[in-house]
């Protein structure tokens, strides 16, 4: 009976194939064959809460949180045959959902490593994560997920990605390729190509010639086994800002992510992606579709990494002065430092490499602000950093202001086998005065672009007045609002471009603080695309149990509010407003309390564990102070275990990167 009725859907599919081929012909279409299905050779996940397990025989693929850590899906495509050997006009990766609910932002990466294979890799063997190339924003139940790669599928070949979801608390789940029932293979991660510009869904069908609609029974699921995973409450508070603290750089919130509307339900059977057809006659009738298939017996909830509240940080970043005045000693003494000799990357990936505008071609280059706030010479600061981690930074942080003579003899020296990012604050007049032509500015310009073109031959970072949030006044008139901010950082970076400095990459800098980044003038502050290369935001980890900022990494990253529930997290904002944008941790770090020492230690340790939720994430630098304005201590070396984590965590495969010298590059000696 079971085997009849087997028959009898399968029989179903096949007429279904068939009238698709007849209409094909009918339309004229037949031998031009207008799109390309090719399912994926290679399918898997990796799951960095149990970096040995392998699930290239499964019949589930996951991406997002899981487990406190990272939940990678793994996709291989060998693409062969193009059409007249043209490039696509649209290209489509699709995954099916198997069970649960969808996380409100799903993302594609490109992983530039293609040798890998789905029943040897796992959390440690998996390849590094490349440049995002495609996200979505699905609804929770929607069938499948779609991605548009057209702009990556140029030319036959073998193209790797990856699949990840930015929460720290939930995880798509998508049918694999092994598992799928043959009569239901469209639910397999396919690569749809299509030589006319658009790849229909499963169910439309060409306009013009009527035909009764097809019956398709549901699939029973088959019978897997479980993963294994715990169950747990997915929820987690959310706490409002205290108004006596209004002044502090972040807060938490819990906000549903604006940007792409849901996947509309498609006709016909909404959980496949379908048997594209070409646009030239009236569609079919719909058919009644195959209900999303459900949980499998022994799968489990995963649990969720809890989104904990959020703690603010200190609005506007210390901007260090030209000669330090903060000499402030820590309360309580570091650990003991080790004494290692710090060398560059021992192990760089041979694939992850800068570009001429710094951005890795995967992995996350690793950098530091040392000594800040103390009198210790920034030379010395960074030689000891170095030492006590065990390692030398891709990236060294530099603060000015004014007047100031940059970069130093100090610097040019530092920046000899490493990345500088200069970061300048003007003086002496307001931001619609510096766009307007402030003379004293311009001259300054003249000296500061002479300087940079004889002592820096490497690309370098470089930004103007970073956190500028707290500095806007709203007033018309007041030289301070955010127009005014954008047009005076446009006027800089343009100038010195104009002046001959064609090597700086450019970095807007943000304060990721809720208050501000959900004001009216918010998004006036950004100068434009064609000035600026990358995206930056400063956020903080707190130690105080229930407090604000009292999380992991995925929490700091996305930090919400329950009093501005409009805003998505800062990551998930500037993905949605700046997708072509690689973006960077200007400062970051874990401030010290003295009830729960260990939290320093945990919170690099959840660094390790989600870095692969956050692809866009190309650059961090640790900002490494005993004392802040307000006396908070940052210092990796606060805490004997807190100092061994963070060393490991500078040893992770994704922070070796190779900083690509520029060609031919000689190295200038600064003018005193």
């Amino acid at each position: 009976m079971a085997r009849a009725h087997m028959l009898g859907m399968t029989g179903i599919a096949v007429g279904a194939t068939a009238l698709a081929v007849l209409i094909g012909y009918a339309g004229g279409q037949l031998g031009r064959a207008p799109d390309q299905r090719i399912t994926a050779s290679e399918d898997t996940f990796a799951s960095t809460s149990d970096p040995h397990s392998r699930a290239g025989a499964g019949a589930e693929l996951m991406a997002g949180g899981m487990g406190g850590g990272a939940a990678v899906t793994f996709l291989k495509f060998t693409v062969k045959g193009l059409r007249g050997g043209k490039a696509p006009a649209r290209a489509e990766v699709r995954l099916s959902r198997r069970a649960g609910e969808l996380p409100r932002r799903i993302e594609l990466t490109r992983v530039p490593a293609t040798d890998w294979r789905e029943g040897t890799l796992n959390a440690r063997t998996a390849p590094q994560l490349g440049t995002v190339v495609a996200s979505a924003a699905p609804g929770p139940h929607d069938g499948s997920v779609v991605f548009d790669v057209s702009r990556v599928i140029q030319r036959e070949g073998t193209y790797a990605f990856a699949v990840t979801a930015p929460a720290g608390d939930g995880y798509a789940s998508f049918w694999a390729n092994e598992g799928v029932p043959p009569i239901n293979s469209l639910v397999r991660p396919t690569l749809w190509l299509s030589w006319i510009g658009k790849v229909m869904p499963w169910g439309t069908s060409p306009p013009a010639i009527p035909t009764p609609a097809i019956p398709t029974p549901a699939i029973p699921s088959p019978s897997l086994p479980a993963t294994g995973a715990p169950a747990a409450d997915d929820a987690s508070p959310s706490v409002d800002l205290p108004a006596d603290d209004i002044d502090l750089d972040d807060v938490p919130a819990v906000p549903s992510l604006p940007g792409m509307p849901p996947l509309p339900s498609l006709p016909g059977v909404p959980t496949m992606p379908g048997m594209p057809t070409p646009p030239s006659m009236p569609a079919l009738p719909s058919t009644p579709g195959l209900p999303v298939l459900p949980p499998l017996p022994g799968m489990p909830t995963v649990p969720a990494t809890p989104t904990l509240p959020a703690t603010p940080t200190v609005p506007g970043t210390p901007t260090l002065p030209a000669s330090p005045t903060l000499p402030t000693a820590p309360t309580g003494a570091p650990a003991s430092p080790v004494t290692p000799s710090p060398t560059p990357p021992s192990d760089p990936d041979p694939s992850c490499a800068t570009d001429a505008k710094l951005v890795p071609s995967c992995g996350v280059l690793w950098g530091v602000a040392p000594g800040a706030h103390t009198d210790t010479p920034r030379g010395q600061a960074l030689r000891e950093f170095e030492q006590k981690t065990g390692r030398q930074q891709a990236i060294y942080h530099a603060y000015h202001r004014g007047q100031e003579n940059f970069p130093t003899a100090e610097e040019i020296e530092i920046a000899r086998d490493r990345v500088l990012f200069l970061n300048w604050k003007p003086q002496g007049a307001t931001w619609a005065q510096i766009a307007k032509g402030h003379p004293a500015t311009e001259a300054y310009l003249d000296k500061l672009a002479g300087r940079m073109k004889s002592s820096l031959t490497e690309p370098f970072f470089f930004t103007v007045h970073h956190e500028p949030e707290n500095d806007v006044d709203p007033r018309a008139g007041s030289g301070l609002t955010a127009t005014d901010y954008a047009a005076m950082v446009r006027h800089v970076l343009t100038g010195l471009r104009e002046r001959g400095v064609s090597n700086l990459v450019s970095v807007m800098n943000y304060m990721a603080y809720v208050p501000w980044n959900t004001q009216p003038w918010f998004e006036s502050l950004y100068p434009g695309d064609d000035v600026i290369d990358w995206i930056a935001f400063d956020a903080y980890a707190y130690s105080e149990r229930g407090e604000y900022g009292f999380g992991d990494f995925a929490e700091m990253l996305n930090r919400r509010s329950s009093s501005q529930p409009s805003w998505p997290g800062f990551y998930d904002w500037a993905a949605e407003r700046h997708p072509d944008k690689p973006l960077m941790l200007g400062e970051w770090g874990v401030w010290h309390h003295a009830t729960n020492p260990g939290h320093r230690a945990d919170f690099y340790g959840s660094v390790a564990k989600q870095m692969p939720l956050f692809p866009r994430i190309k650059a961090m630098v640790y900002f490494d102070t005993p004392a802040d304005q307000r006396g908070r201590d940052s210092r990796v070396d606060r805490t004997q275990d807190g100092l061994t984590a963070y060393r490991d965590l500078g040893q992770q495969r994704t922070f070796q990167v190779r900083v690509r010298p520029a060609a031919g590059a000689a190295r200038p000696t600064p003018s005193p």
